[in-house]
């Protein structure tokens, strides 16, 4: 069944004795990464920095301009009770588990860009991690 609602029908003789190729499966796999940061940082700097981290990574697929990374700011959202600036990596891959390996290759690039920012891990209430410019103010008796 095509996208416009015909049906191919092909007898099991054919296809048992000839070469099937699937010409509709992509050459690469859209993927994309989600980075949170402080929402006071300067938003323009900070996709500097992640695009700075983009280039030359192993897994991504890369056979055009059209599917070089590529990073956006997407506003400030309330995600496990911090606010937080999101931006959006998009990248191809061509095979499913390699996304894993170019998420931390970001990761590993972007990291000390970071710190030289001055933006570090903290933990808040509840385990949950979140990244913050300073320590958030915890009520006495958390530690």
């Amino acid at each position: 069944l095509s996208w416009e609602g015909t049906i191919l029908s092909i007898p099991n003789r054919i296809i048992s004795e000839g070469n099937v190729e699937n010409y509709n499966k992509a050459r690469v796999l859209d993927s994309s990464m989600d980075i949170y940061l402080p929402p006071e940082l300067d938003p323009t700097r900070m996709l500097a920095l992640i695009t700075e981290c983009l280039p030359n990574i192993s897994h991504m697929a890369i056979d055009g301009p059209d599917d070089e990374p590529k990073a956006r700011y997407r506003g400030v959202v309330f995600n496990n009770g911090v606010w937080m600036a999101r931006y959006k990596v998009g990248f191809f891959v061509r095979i499913v588990p390699k996304r894993q390996k170019v998420v931390e290759a970001v990761w590993l690039r972007l990291w000390p860009k970071l710190m030289a920012e001055g933006v570090q891990w903290v933990g808040i209430n509840q385990g949950i991690t979140h990244l913050t410019g300073e320590a958030p103010k915890l009520p006495a008796g958390n530690v």
